[in-house]
Parts: structure tokens; sequence; C-alpha cells
């Protein structure tokens, strides 16, 4: 199931198709009425899968019983049941489709189902004429489609204006940073200089610690300056081969010490003899910050798990947790700027610069998370062929 659909709100929206196409159906003779609840029935099943599809059925006997329970009823049930274990067997295919296929997917359903029909009908000498069959067969298939094209061009339409105030984001904060990142860290640089120079000199113990505490403040200031100008100015300053597996370990290790802190175990199955290319340091840098996040996502214990596998000509890095998870509207926003799902304690600016490096190294980052059950982050980085 999509991002873009609520379940919840689109069952009863297609509920309530399902009713109204049931009460302003047409009587074509004594023994037919016709009417198209089978497009809500079955465009509802495909979009909102299972159990959604299994009560959008019965939902649909429900209602058409209140007719009675009849001879069409139970070719209702018949009918529609074909249809319901159609779509059951097929929904994971047609949200992993393209637009065009998951058109071919609900015509082809709506036209097997119509054809079904017309035979159940036939064999039980339920007199229609030729015309009136092909009526049927071509709206139940027009409309399927229609209502298929309908959605995706709604869901496209939200894509593309969520990426536009991303990108509307994105673009403040780079200007932002590019702008004032040389004035801010001159004056920090002139400030760590002079506060080292008195460090140098004869003072008292307690002087000299408040000085390190403020050239330790000074860097981190400085550190929070490079992170806005990675996320502004994404680039990879020296290419070479990575290590995937070298690199995987030393982050793990790193990180370890905190994960023992939470009573968090480690679970690390890495693949060998993977390479990819990139700058080495900021792509240690990234490894990092979402090993530490997912760490920071299990208060009360869990396990971190971190595995490394070849998908064709890609480096697969699966970076887990058993923590508290994420919302649907949460994952979308990762990355932005500003937010952060540690609430006052965090600024994202750990995920805006991990997300600009993954980028810069013309890879991807896919998110999947679930509410108590933790998130995962799935890398995906070109395989590099020369070892």
């Amino acid at each position: 199931m999509t991002n873009e659909i609520k379940p919840f709100p689109a069952f009863w929206l297609f509920i309530l198709a399902i009713f109204l196409s049931q009460f302003l159906s047409v009587q074509f003779n004594s023994e037919v009425r016709y009417d198209l609840r089978g497009i809500p029935l079955l465009i509802g099943g495909l979009y909102l899968g299972n159990p959604y599809a299994y009560l959008l059925y019965m939902g649909m006997l429900i209602i058409r019983a209140i007719h009675g329970v009849d001879l069409g009823f139970l070719i209702s049930a018949g009918v529609y049941g074909v249809q319901f274990i159609l779509m059951s067997i097929l929904v994971r295919r047609f949200e992993q489709a393209t637009i065009n296929m998951k058109m071919v997917f609900s015509l082809s359903l709506s036209i097997i189902t119509s054809l079904f029909f017309v035979v159940v009908m036939f064999l039980l000498n339920l007199s229609m004429s030729i015309f009136d069959w092909s009526v049927y067969i071509f709206l139940f298939a027009l409309g399927s489609v229609m209502v298929t094209v309908a959605i995706e061009t709604w869901k496209n339409h939200l894509r593309i204006r969520v990426q536009m105030l991303k990108s509307e984001k994105m673009e403040a904060v780079s200007q932002l940073a590019a702008s004032i990142s040389h004035e801010v860290r001159n004056p920090l640089t002139t400030v760590k200089g002079f506060l080292q120079l008195l460090n140098d000199s004869d003072l008292d113990p307690k002087s000299k610690e408040f000085i390190t505490i403020s050239i330790d403040e000074v860097n981190r200031a400085n550190n929070i300056i490079h992170d806005y100008l990675s996320f502004a100015k994404p680039s990879i300053d020296k290419i070479e081969t990575i290590d995937v597996e070298a690199e995987l370990i030393k982050a793990v290790n790193i990180t370890r010490p905190l994960a023992l802190m939470n009573v968090i175990e480690c679970d690390i199955s890495l693949k060998p003899s993977i390479n990819i290319r990139g700058d080495i340091h900021q792509f240690h840098q990234c490894l990092v910050n979402l090993m530490k996040n997912s760490i920071e996502a299990m208060p009360q214990g869990g396990c971190l798990s971190v595995v490394s596998s070849l998908q064709d000509d890609k480096v697969l890095i699966c970076i887990s947790d058993t923590g508290v998870g994420m919302t649907e509207e949460q994952v979308m926003k990762l990355g932005e700027p500003y937010y952060s799902t540690k609430g006052p304690k965090g600024t994202g600016l750990g995920l805006m610069v991990s997300f600009a490096i993954i980028r810069a190294m013309k890879g991807t980052v896919k998110v999947e998370s679930e509410v108590g059950k933790g998130s995962t982050f799935i890398l995906s980085f070109p395989l590099n062929h020369k070892t």
C-alpha cells in the first residue's frame, strides 16, 4: 500500500461507492439488474490490500443482502468471490507495478470478472442480449481503468507537491548555510586562536579548564557549520575505492560502546570483498550517524542489525533497529531541515548530511518503519567492479 493513501478513510469511501452503485442499479429485465459495484470492490481491494479487500467483499455482500438473499445474492457472492481470490494473489505485484501496468491489472481483472459473470448468467439461462452484455463488459473495464488513472494522477500530484515543498525548504537552508557559514567561521577561528594562546600562557588551573571548555564549544560550533556546508554543497572531495565490509566494522566498533550503555546487542552479517566509490571519510560519517540514530531509537534496549549484500550491480547496506519506530508521516519528513524525531534534543542535521552524502555518492536510501517494531535504513550504491 502506498504512503499517499490512508486505508481507513479510503475503505469507507469505497464502501460508500459500493452502496451507491447497488442502490442506483439499472433494471434490464425481470431477472437482471445492472450495477458497477465491481469497480470500487476491485480498485479498493487492489489499492488497500488485505484485510481491507476482504472487508470490502463482506461489506458488498451485506449491502446486497438488503435486497434479499436470493439467486442474485448467490451469483454476486460467487463471481466477486473469484474476483477477490484473483485480486489477493496479484495485490503485491500491483503495489510494485508502474502506472501503465496498474492499468493493465485493473483492465484484465475487470474483463475476467465480467466474462465470468456472463458465463454464469448463460449457464443459469438468465437471458440478456449480446448488446447488453457488451455494454456491461465495456463499462466495467472502462470504469476500472478510469478510476485507476484518477487515483494515480492524484497520487502523482501529491508526490510532486511534497517534493516541491521539500525542495523549497532545502533551497532555503542551502542558501542560508552558504551565505553565513564563512562570516561565522572567520570570527570563530579568531576566537579559537586567541583562546589557544591564552591556554598556553601561565594561568591558574581553573582558568585553563574554562578555556579548554570554550575551545571545545568553538570546535562544536565549527562542526555544526561544517554539517550545514556539507548539506548545502554535498560533494565528494576525494574519490577512492571503499571496502564496505571494513568501513561497516569500523562504524560498528565506534558505536558499540554507546550500544552497550543502552543494553543493545549488535548483530552483523557482512558480505566480504565488495567495494564502492566515494569519499571514505564522508561515507564513514554517514554510517556512524545512521547507527547512532538507530541506537538512540532503542532507549529500552534492543538489537542493532547491520547487513551488507549484493543485488545485481548494487551494494545494499541495511541498518535496522528494534526501537520505537516511526509513522508514515515521520518517515516522509526524514532528512528535511530542522526535522527530528528526537524532539527538542535533535536538530535533524545528522540525517540531512547523511542523505546528502548518499546522494553525492550516486546512492539512494529507503526507510521502512513501523511504530513499536523498529526501523530499517536501506542504502544502495553502485558496485565498483574494479577491485
